[in-house]
């Protein structure tokens, strides 16, 4: 599964983990998890080695970055 630069641009802080899943299509890799928090990347198209990675604290969105999606 890629995601584009145009479904990260749909993305809000404050979204819940289900908000996120039925814009992007599914759930990325986690990468870490901690108390309350989860990491997940996600690859994306464009240039090769474009994603995005997700930050959920208490299951809504906290924080977002990308780098490379088209």
């Amino acid at each position: 599964m890629l995601i584009t630069f145009a479904q990260y641009e749909k993305l809000e802080v404050g979204m819940s983990i289900d908000e996120v899943i039925d814009i992007l299509g599914g759930e990325g890799e986690a990468l870490s998890e901690a108390e309350n928090m989860v990491v997940y990347n996600y690859k994306g198209t464009g240039s090769s080695g474009a994603n995005a990675v997700i930050a959920f604290q208490g299951g809504k969105l906290l924080t977002k970055a990308q780098s490379g999606l088209e």
